[in-house]
């Protein structure tokens, strides 16, 4: 794997939009982002999400997604 600097992967990326970088994990079945994952885990503790949640949890989408080994 070539050696990208911060300034050409952002070049080539369309309109500024970042992809998520992907973890593989072995008991993932489909993908799921981080912020899904967190989401559902405080839901599971009987935490109520508020509006700053949900925006954290589409940041953390976007930044981050768990999927399955190929």
């Amino acid at each position: 794997m070539a050696y990208i600097n911060r300034q050409q992967q952002q070049q080539q990326q369309p309109s500024g939009q970042r992809q998520p970088h992907e973890v593989r994990v072995p008991f993932v079945r489909q993908g799921i982002g981080a912020g899904d994952v967190i989401k559902k885990v405080t839901g599971f503790l009987g935490i109520e999400p508020c509006q700053p949640c949900e925006q954290r949890a589409a940041w953390l989408n976007s930044r981050l997604r768990f999927g399955p080994r190929r």
